[in-house]
């Protein structure tokens, strides 16, 4: 079975509009200073370990202003203590539940799971191919990262978390998170191939797609990481006129 994705140049037309209209955005400029150019990247532990929970939560519920996860993640928690964590493994669920965070069990069991894989080493594994990525790389190295990262010792990590914690961190350009916003968006600009939320859950799906929005990244001359800016943004923009 084959499927084809025709981008017609009225597509392409609407989806340049958008990245005209957002190319100047704080989240751009931010993707384009640490994405890109590599600068202010921070691969502490602690602030991997923030990062990553970050990851965790908001793929169980909302992550917008003013919710749960908002409000931790602007918090000063001893949850992003790794230090403090691994030493105190009852705090995690109490302090997940204390910010009214859904499956908050669920996510302490996974973040419990990864403290002991890094104990075990795991952190230094990490470290080294989290490092590899703040240099100039491939696509492919990306792609390796990611392979890691789903293979298994970091639960809740899927297809997209897994490239939103490399995005987060400032250290992916290709691989970009792909969710309802960007089918949002992509549907707006009149795309004929737009799949339902779900179907995303289907690494074949989610890469067919994800290979689209690098080729259109491609033909416009400006990279998956910034496109992606430029979406998220756009959607801001509609959402406050509304």
């Amino acid at each position: 079975m084959k499927s084809i994705w025709t981008i017609d140049n009225t597509v392409l037309e609407n989806i340049r509009k958008v990245i005209i209209d957002n190319k100047d955005s704080e989240l751009a400029k931010e993707r384009k200073t640490k994405n890109i150019e590599k600068k202010g990247i921070d691969l502490s532990k602690n602030n991997v370990w923030k990062v990553l929970i970050g990851c965790e939560i908001t793929s169980q519920q909302k992550s917008g202003e003013g919710s749960p996860t908002d409000q931790l993640l602007k918090s000063n928690s001893l949850l992003f203590d790794f230090n403090y964590c691994k030493n105190n493994y009852d705090f995690i669920p109490e302090e997940l539940k204390r910010f009214n965070l859904r499956r908050y069990n669920k996510i302490a069991e996974w973040l419990i799971l990864i403290i002991k894989e890094w104990e075990l080493g795991e952190w230094e594994t990490l470290e080294k191919k989290l490092t590899l990525l703040k240099k100039d790389h491939s696509q492919e190295d990306e792609k390796q990262v990611l392979n890691y990262l789903k293979s298994g010792k970091y639960k809740g990590l899927g297809l997209k978390q897994s490239r939103n914690f490399l995005q987060w961190l400032g250290l992916s350009i290709y691989e970009i998170p792909i969710d309802s916003r960007v089918i949002k968006v992509l549907e707006n600009c009149g795309c004929n191939f737009v799949p339902g939320p779900s179907a995303l859950q289907d690494d074949t799906t989610y890469e067919y797609l994800e290979n689209g929005l690098q080729m259109i990244s491609k033909e416009l001359q400006i990279l998956p990481c910034e496109l992606d800016a430029c979406f998220f943004m756009s959607l801001g923009k509609k959402n406050k006129k509304s």
